[in-house]
């Protein structure tokens, strides 16, 4: 098995899901340790638990689903906020702007 070649596709599944405009719950593990790295106003669709706490995951995942019911508009917002990071941090422009910004610091 190829634990970089996983990692990588969870990343694009993450990245597309983003794109979406999906909420997320995810692990602090791996590739997704970079969205740490991002502004937390900019992650407000991605709720992160501890993967040694597992009540912890259940807990946000109730939450979600609450949130859901009784404040939609709240639920709502957080897709919107994973849909415009998405095209803030990894639409393809952006990755192209990046990539020849690094590319010219060479």
């Amino acid at each position: 098995m190829n634990m970089q070649r996983d990692k990588a596709i969870d990343d694009a599944k993450t990245i597309e899901v983003l794109r979406a405009g999906v909420s997320i719950v995810m692990s602090e593990t791996g590739g997704n340790k970079y969205f740490r790295e991002i502004p937390s106003e900019k992650t407000i669709g991605i709720n992160f638990f501890d993967i040694d706490n597992p009540k912890l995951l259940l807990n946000v995942v109730q939450d979600k689903i609450k949130e859901k019911n009784e404040n939609f508009e709240s639920y709502l917002y957080c897709r919107q906020m994973n849909r415009l990071l998405f095209e803030q941090w990894f639409s393809l422009e952006t990755y192209t702007r990046r990539y020849i910004d690094t590319i010219s610091n060479l």
